[in-house]
């Protein structure tokens, strides 16, 4: 049905005026703001700490850990605590937990015993599992606390540390 010059407009209501208002608003108003993603490489400084006292079990050491798409996440350490060759990468995942928060576990096989030289620990043959909580400080850089957990090879926990990490997008 067409409209001629003299069907008058159907009445305004308040309902499709308040409609007009609303798109209007909701556009005008800024959009909430984005998570802060943390999917890339990160240059981390670690420090090895006891677990009771905070006290540092060794010299800070650098690790490269990139979260990949999809939540999983690749480790290398260049932590002179090891000898050459003892340690393997580690490879684990990783989940958002809030809007600038997340939480990673990793494991890294340790292939040889190494006696302590201080202020290196030394290790023992087995395994390594890391579990962070990641906060991001701003786009480029990221704190985190851990725990490390050391195994031998029947897998009995022989060592704790709970290290600090701060980071740096790479």
């Amino acid at each position: 049905m067409t409209r001629s010059a003299h069907t008058p407009l159907p009445p305004r209501t308040p309902f499709a005026f308040a409609l007009l208002v609303a798109m209007g608003l909701s556009v005008a108003l800024p959009a909430p703001a984005q998570a802060q993603s943390i999917e890339g490489p990160w240059l981390m400084t670690v420090t090895l700490r006891d677990c009771t006292t905070s006290a540092p079990l060794g010299p800070p050491f650098l690790t490269l850990i990139t979260f990949h798409a999809g939540g999983t996440l690749s480790e290398s350490a260049a932590s002179a605590g090891f000898a050459p060759g003892q340690r393997g990468p580690g490879h684990g995942s990783w989940r958002r937990t809030g809007a600038s928060t997340f939480t990673g576990r990793f494991a890294a096989l340790i292939s040889f015993e190494t006696a302590p030289n201080p202020p290196n620990p030394g290790f023992r043959a087995g395994g390594l599992v890391v579990a962070s909580t990641f906060s991001l400080t701003g786009p480029s850089q990221l704190t985190a606390t851990a725990t490390a957990d050391f195994y031998d090879l029947s897998f009995a926990s022989y060592r704790r540390a709970c290290p600090t990490i701060v980071g740096s997008r790479f």
